[in-house]
């Protein structure tokens, strides 16, 4: 691993932070190309380019962008839920399995979702949950892959507090 790497697993899930875009684009092809069986990628506004390099290089994964949650204000709990459920039935939804699948969310860094007073990490963690809840890579033998080259934040603060409920 290189010394850009900060990686942490727990169970299926894994958090791999980069030191530049370079680097993760770099490890990101590497990995995803070494790993068999259905490969997704889910990557924020700002990797399309990143994603599609992927895709030339390992033609046997699937393209999902995610939309720009800065643009979308959510105003409960239940409709930050709902949109992580959406998210997931509109990734998965043409999977006649969702076993066996390896997901990889790159640009993780912006997944938060805002309220009328700007990010919200209540909102964000409650879709972050009902997202891994629709996936369940604890039991469903799924692995999911956050992959970032940003600094740390609030994000992965929140991530971990979702692995450790899953």
């Amino acid at each position: 691993m290189r010394n850009t790497l900060k990686k942490s697993v727990y169970r299926q899930i894994t958090v791999m932070k980069y030191g530049n875009d370079a680097d993760l684009e770099r490890s990101a092809v590497e990995i995803i190309r070494e790993i068999y069986g259905k490969k997704i990628i889910i990557y924020t506004p700002g990797h399309r380019h990143m994603a599609n390099r992927i895709a030339i290089e390992v033609p046997d994964t699937d393209l999902f962008e995610i939309a720009d949650f800065s643009k979308m204000i959510v105003d409960s709990l239940r409709r930050s839920r709902n949109l992580g459920h959406q998210l997931a039935s509109e990734i998965f939804g043409e999977e006649a399995s969702f076993r066996g699948i390896s997901i990889f969310l790159v640009g993780y860094d912006k997944l938060m979702v805002y309220d009328f007073n700007g990010p919200n990490a209540n909102f964000t963690r409650e879709f972050i949950d009902a997202f891994l809840a629709m996936i369940d890579p604890s039991t469903n033998d799924n692995r999911l892959y956050f992959l970032s080259s940003r600094p740390d934040n609030a994000v992965d603060d929140i991530i971990s507090v979702s692995m450790i409920m899953v």
